[in-house]
């Protein structure tokens, strides 16, 4: 299950988060390092004990991780790991960064004003791009992925021209 399939699930038996945008970037960043296996497993505990058709607190769902991923063994990843994780989490934020330098997408996101919401996602999409290869996606990679596939970017993108033909019409209205 991808993080994306994760947030649907949820969505099934749930109502969306006060602030999605917000709540959503922050479960993609604590979540970021969970196994597909996983990630089922926290969706499936998460909808059998959260009482409501209110969105789960992220204290619940990092609940739920911990319950799943046997809490109580408390093991601690080799130093090896640690170390390779570390290096993915530095060649992501170079990635993000790089996108974030060269992209239109996130000139778009500076000027509407949810930039920093962009290079979380930019970041994540290249870590978990390394699971399989060494090295983040490429600029041009990232950037089709962001503008085409994601529904994040998608929304802002959407919601920020609404709001500005909002404030156009507006300024006519102001100029009658």
């Amino acid at each position: 299950m991808t993080f994306e399939q994760f947030v649907d699930e949820l969505g099934l038996h749930f109502r969306p988060p006060d602030d999605p945008d917000r709540i959503i970037v922050a479960l993609a960043k604590r979540l970021s390092m969970v196994s597909p296996d996983s990630l089922q497993a926290i969706a499936d505990r998460v909808i059998d004990t959260h009482k409501g058709r209110s969105w789960p607190s992220i204290n619940e769902i990092m609940d739920a991780l911990k319950a799943v991923s046997g809490a109580g063994q408390q093991s601690v990843p080799s130093a090896s790991w640690q170390a390779r994780v570390k290096r993915r989490r530095v060649k992501a934020d170079d990635a993000a960064e790089m996108f974030m330098t060269f992209s239109s997408v996130a000139e778009t996101a500076r000027e509407e004003g949810w930039a920093h919401d962009l290079k979380v996602i930019a970041g994540n999409l290249a870590f978990n791009s390394m699971r399989e290869s060494d090295e983040p996606l490429s600029l041009e990679r990232m950037e089709a992925f962001l503008t085409l596939d994601n529904d994040l970017v998608t929304a802002k993108r959407h919601l920020s021209r609404g709001r500005g033909e909002e404030r156009r019409g507006e300024e006519r209205r102001g100029e009658e």
